[in-house]
Parts: C-alpha cells; sequence; structure tokens
C-alpha cells in the first residue's frame, strides 16, 4: 500500500536515505529538518504518515511532543500515524510523545519498509489478517487442513497418506469448530485460547505479525512453522514476550548452550543433565538442584528467546498461526516481559547483516583454512574475544558447523567473525 509520508528529522543524510527507500516502493514523500517546518508541511501535504526523529532540538515553541499535539488537534491530520526514528530509548520517546512506534537507529531497509507497511494498513480486530470463522468468504481452510494434517502426523506418523486424504472431505465450518478442541490435545499446542488469524509467511513476513501483536497489546501465543519442520511458539501477554519456545532448532538455539555461555555452569557439569533429557526442563530441574537461580534461569531464557525470534525472522517460508488469550505453562512461570520493538528491530538488523554475510558464506558444510603468513603479522592483543575463539577452532579440517559446535557461539556470532576474518584475509574458504 502506498502512501504520503512526512519524513522529520534535523540529519540530511536519515531524510535522504529515508526518502530514497521510500521512493523506491511507491510512497509519496516530504522531507522537514525540524518541527515548525514539519508542522507547515504536514497542513500543505496532509500526510498518511508522519517519521519523526523526537531527538531533534526544538525550533522556537515546538518540540516533537508538541509536533504530535498540534497533529492530533488537526481534524485531517489526527488520525495520521506517527511514528519515531530514534537512537536513544524509544520506550520513552513514545511516551513523551505518544507516537505509535518507534523504529531504533539505525535501522536497515527491511525495518523501515516493515513499520510502514504496519503503520499504513488498513486496522481491524484481526490487525489485517485472514480472520478464521465459518462467515470467513475466504476461510483458508486448505491452510487448516495442513496444519492438521502435520499435528496427526507427529502423533500418527504411519497414517500420515490416510489422514491427508481424509481431510480434503472434512467441510470448513466441522474444520473451525474441531481445531481447537484437537489441537489442545497435542503436546506443544497452546492450552485454551481462540484461535484468532493465521498465514503464510511468503504472503505476510513474520515482521509484520509481531508489530501487530505488538500494536494491539495481544495476550496469546503464536506458533511460528517453517517449511524444513523447525518450529517456535511466542508466548506474550499485552504485546510483551513472557518467554519463546523451540522444537526442531539447532543445538545452537538450545537453553544449554546460554546456560554455559552466561558462565553459570561448563559443559562437563550440564552432561550428565543433557544426557537424561525425560526429567523435566532443564532450567527448572537446574534451579531444584541450586545449580542456578531463579535470575539466572530469567537472564539465560532471555537470551534463547531473543535468538529465537530471531532466527525465525529468517525463515522465507511456513506458516503462522496466533490463539488470543491462550497460555503455555512454561510462560507463565517465566514471565520475562521482553518489548517486543526493541526484539523486532535488533532481528530485522540481523536480517540485513546475515544477507552480506551469506554472500560470502554459502554453506556451513564450507571449510575454512587459515592464512598464516597474515595471521602471523596481525597481533592476537588487537582481536576481540569472539574472533580469537573462531579463529583458534579454524584448522583446515572442522566446517564451520563443526566450528559453530566446538566454540558454543551461535551460528550468527560465529558467521558473523568469519566473515570479518575473511575480509581481513585472515581465512580463505574451501
Amino acid at each position: 500500500m502506498s502512501g504520503r509520508i512526512l519524513v522529520v528529522d534535523a540529519a540530511d543524510t536519515v531524510r535522504r536515505v529515508v526518502r530514497r527507500t521510500l521512493e523506491e516502493v511507491g510512497h509519496t514523500v516530504e522531507e522537514a529538518a525540524d518541527p515548525s517546518d514539519g508542522l507547515a508541511i504536514a497542513q500543505r501535504f496532509v500526510p498518511n504518515l508522519v517519521l519523526l526523529d523526537p531527538d531533534g532540538p526544538p525550533v522556537g515553541a515546538l518540540d516533537a511532543a508538541g509536533l504530535c499535539t498540534a497533529l492530533a488537534g488537526i481534524s485531517n491530520l489526527r488520525d495520521a500515524p506517527v511514528v519515531l526514528m530514534t537512537a536513544g530509548d524509544a520506550q520513552a520517546a513514545l511516551d513523551r510523545t505518544g507516537a505509535k512506534d518507534a523504529l531504533r537507529k539505525p535501522f536497515g531497509r527491511d525495518a523501515l519498509l516493515t513499520a510502514v507497511a504496519h503503520a499504513l494498513a488498513p486496522k481491524n480486530d484481526t490487525g489485517g489478517f485472514e480472520a478464521i470463522g465459518p462467515d470467513d468468504p475466504n476461510p483458508a481452510a486448505d491452510a487448516i487442513r495442513t496444519h492438521l494434517a502435520d499435528w496427526l502426523t507427529e502423533l500418527v506418523p504411519e497414517a500420515a497418506a490416510t489422514l491427508g486424504a481424509a481431510l480434503e472431505d472434512v467441510p470448513a465450518d466441522v474444520l473451525f469448530t474441531k481445531v481447537e478442541e484437537l489441537g489442545r490435545r497435542l503436546p506443544d499446542h497452546p492450552e485454551e485460547g481462540e484461535l484468532s488469524f493465521h498465514g503464510r509467511l511468503e504472503h505476510v513476513g513474520l515482521g509484520d505479525v509481531l508489530q501487530t501483536l505488538q500494536h494491539q497489546g495481544q495476550t496469546g501465543v503464536l506458533v511460528v512453522r517453517s517449511s524444513d519442520g523447525k518450529a517456535i511458539s511466542l508466548c506474550m501477554t499485552k504485546g510483551a514476550v513472557d518467554l519463546v519456545l523451540a522444537r526442531g532448532t539447532p543445538v545452537d538455539l538450545r537453553l544449554g548452550r546460554y546456560i554455559v555461555a552466561e558462565g553459570l555452569l561448563d559443559e562437563d557439569e550440564l552432561a550428565p543433565l543433557l544426557a537424561r533429557p525425560g526429567q523435566g526442563l532443564l532450567g527448572r530441574r537446574l534451579m531444584r538442584l541450586g545449580s542456578i537461580s531463579e535470575e539466572e534461569l530469567n537472564r539465560a531464557l532471555a537470551r534463547q528467546s531473543s535468538e529465537l525470534v530471531y532466527e525465525a525472522l529468517r525463515w522465507p517460508r511456513g506458516t503462522f498461526s496466533f490463539s488470543r488469550f491462550a497460555i503455555r505453562p512454561e510462560a507463565e512461570e517465566a514471565k520475562l516481559a521482553l518489548p517486543m520493538t526493541s526484539m523486532l528491530m535488533e532481528g530485522l538488523r540481523r536480517v540485513d547483516e546475515w544477507r552480506l554475510i551469506e554472500e560470502q558464506i554459502d554453506s556451513f558444510d564450507r571449510v575454512p583454512l587459515i592464512d598464516v603468513d597474515v595471521v602471523r603479522e596481525t597481533p592476537r592483543e588487537r582481536m576481540q574475544p569472539d574472533e580469537r575463539t573462531v579463529l583458534d577452532a579454524v584448522d583446515g579440517r572442522r566446517t564451520i558447523r563443526e566450528i559453530i559446535a566446538t566454540t558454543h557461539l551461535g551460528s550468527f556470532e560465529v558467521c558473523k567473525v568469519l566473515y570479518q576474518l575473511l575480509g581481513s584475509r585472515l581465512i580463505r574458504l574451501r
């Protein structure tokens, strides 16, 4: 959806980059260097959206908060949402100005376009997504059948073909009536709740979904499934993230790595517990043993939850479904209350970085090789700790996948270091 967008920022570079990015996708853009100029242009231009730097110096009596107040008092401007572009405390800026959303500087192209697309999207009770119900003229029953087939196949894998065929003949209204009842019997389905909307990641990006849930202050569980079998359940209360649970994700995204990374336990202490996975959740078992405190566990869970969201934002294909007011007991215990905005902005920034990294590192099965002469001329004390750790793991035989396992760093951290080492010609890939 294209629109008229006013960009108010004291920095010429920011205005120029934002304008070019938005005009490339069809928006009409006007610029202002300060809130006073912004108000004058807004009354002439009548924007659908205002992108505003809340940290710039006021001109005359008008600052960013004053501009928001002035816009709210003008009949043909009061409905134009304001999205902040801030390098400071986003929540404080939102509280001060009353704006609807905030982008954390520096932000990438995807983060900007995601925020703009959401702000300009028509609003309704389901955030513009496809509602599930028997009266929906396009109920997307095929997608629900796909979900049911997946769930049932997990329970009875030998009957996969029969189950899939049987679901073809089930009327859509029966599916809508039974989907929650059936789903609640499965171990990874959220308890209770109202299945509110669903869709495919190819059609609606996960960033859009998360922004909608955050803006509406939703409470419930969002289940996201990738096309290759990975899944996360994102549990939230009033738009904040209480916990993210996962299934089928890589080893470097499991809780044990974050417990070791936080220095709470070493690998030898953790190994016996990992060998007995059937005796309850790892974090709670460690608390019962007195190995870690609740505060330490929550710190590790916060890191893991954030990293799982960053990973899911990269999934190009898959499905999502949101169950309003659904609960997961693990999330009720954790109650991390992580802010969605900062998590989403960091995740989209990483997506941009991954695209650059993948231009050089196209497979985790590649083997890095050290250039001995260049390494010898590079003082180790100038390297960051992660760079030294990764470089020490490069032995000419280990693949990138094996280096990730050996260093106990995340795949993003390892690949980012390798990308930098490639740029410095300290290593090459075989």
